[in-house]
Order: structure tokens, then sequence, then C-alpha cells
């Protein structure tokens, strides 16, 4: 069997040669795809010379190392969706298992018929959302932010002086 002929190298310009030589020792040195991709997108490098650099046709962006959107599952046919309940202050984290929409057929959900059941949204909201904490005012006459008035010392001796007489004193024992 032939053996299949190598796809030609694209040819850069100089300056796209400039751009490129710190991302060609980085596949040099066997870096991983993903790696050069992110520091040719950190570094501003345009989508289509990075896929010119990867030996990739029609300037796709990401390639084979980039990761694929996964499709949004159908709704299921005879399952009607909910009405959605938005409270008016933020809720408590419930800590639960989210049931998969195809997985109710199977299960006991799938005969319960909630829309005879009234909820008292005012309730659900006091019981299991969040306390709302005021900020504290300060009080009317309350000093405690205000600076206190500080009264001029007026010293009669330099520190270094008045230090030493301090010393002197307590040696000195005085009979009262």
């Amino acid at each position: 069997p032939p053996i299949p002929p190598k796809a030609a190298a694209p040819t850069f310009t100089k300056e796209e040669e400039l751009k490129l030589t710190k991302y060609k020792k980085m596949k040099k040195m066997n870096l991983p795809e993903a790696a050069i991709r992110n520091k040719m997108k950190q570094d501003g490098i345009d989508a289509a010379l990075t896929a010119k650099f990867f030996g990739e046709t029609g300037g796709s962006k990401g390639g084979p190392s980039a990761p694929k959107a996964k499709p949004k599952p159908k709704w299921p046919e005879n399952l009607k969706r909910k009405p959605e309940i938005k409270p008016s202050r933020k809720m408590k984290n419930l800590q639960w298992s989210k049931v998969d929409p195809f997985s109710v057929e199977k299960s006991i959900w799938k005969e319960c018929d909630d829309s005879r059941i009234k909820i008292d949204k005012k309730e659900l909201e006091n019981m299991f959302g969040q306390k709302i904490i005021a900020k504290k005012t300060p009080k009317p006459g309350s000093g405690s932010k205000k600076k206190k008035e500080t009264k001029e010392l007026i010293y009669i001796l330099e520190g270094k002086r008045s230090y030493n007489v301090e010393i002197f004193l307590g040696r000195l024992r005085l009979d009262p």
C-alpha cells in the first residue's frame, strides 16, 4: 500500500514567523497542544493564525483539543414543565438531588398531580428565606466615633533627662 503524502507545512509571513517563534519552541519541547493554545490566546494571537499554526483548515477555532459542548437533552414529551417560583429574597440552600426528567416516568413522582396543591409563598419565604441583617446605625449622642480632644502637654525636661530622673527617684528610698 502506498504511504499517504504528508500535508504541506503552512507558510507564514515574516511578521507571523516572529510572533510564532515562542510557540514553535513550546511545540518542540512537546508541551500539550491545549497549553500552547491557551498561551497563544493569553498573548492575543488571532484565532485564524492559531489554527494555521496547528495545521487546521478553515480557520476553525479550538480544533481537536477543544472541549465540545454537550447538546441539551430534550424534555420528555408526556411531562409538563412546572411553573418556576421566584422568591422576593434570597433563600437558604437545600441539599438535595434533582430528579432527572427522564427518570420521572419510572418513579412515584409520575403519579403526583401538584396542580391542585396550593403553596403559600410568603410562609415558605419566612421559613426558608435567609435572614436580612440590618446594618447597625450609630446612636445619636454616642461619641465613640468622634475624636477625643487631646490636651497639649508641656514638657519641662527633655525625654532622656526625664527618664534618668525617674530611674534616680526609683532607687532613692525615702522614709514616710
